[in-house]
């Protein structure tokens, strides 16, 4: 089973207590990139990617919707709308107001090799779609993980 982006708010809350200026972030891992068969109303491909982390010895989660603006760039669908489980903690133990939590995360998913992830994905599912007027993908072309990637690097 693949995990989408709104499964991602059934997961228990992660609480992640901001470092100091001289300390990193959380770091996440690709997960799974999904590559809508459908395209957009612009006829641009869209999807969502899903990454993980292991924050104090829990499982956290970020996801965020993805558009390729043009072949091989792709940019953030709408960077005040992520998905995640990760409760942001800054100083004396409180929690971050909304925008404030957005703006970490947007750092975070910044720092990350997200668009080759993105990229790599919107490849495999390309060349799973049958050419041809009644042109279709292939079943499972939708959602390409690790696996199904590095299978079709080898082929």
């Amino acid at each position: 089973m693949a995990i989408h982006a709104w499964m991602i708010k059934s997961l228990p809350v992660c609480e992640c207590y901001l470092p100091g200026a001289d300390v990193s972030l959380p770091r996440f891992l690709h997960c799974v990139t999904h590559v809508r068969p459908e395209r957009d109303a612009e006829g641009r491909r869209v999807g969502e990617t899903v990454w993980f982390s292991r924050i104090s010895g829990q499982d956290a989660a970020a996801a965020w919707e993805w558009t390729e603006a043009r072949p091989g760039i792709v940019v953030l669908s709408d960077p005040n709308c992520m998905s995640t489980n990760v409760r942001f903690v800054g100083a004396e133990d409180v929690e971050l107001p909304h925008v404030e939590q957005l703006v970490v995360l947007n750092r975070i998913v910044h720092g990350l090799p997200w668009q080759g992830e993105v990229c790599q994905a919107i490849t495999v599912a390309g060349r799973e779609t049958k050419p041809g007027p009644t042109a279709r993908p292939a079943r499972g072309a939708a959602d390409v993980d690790r696996r199904a990637t590095a299978g079709a690097l080898r082929r």
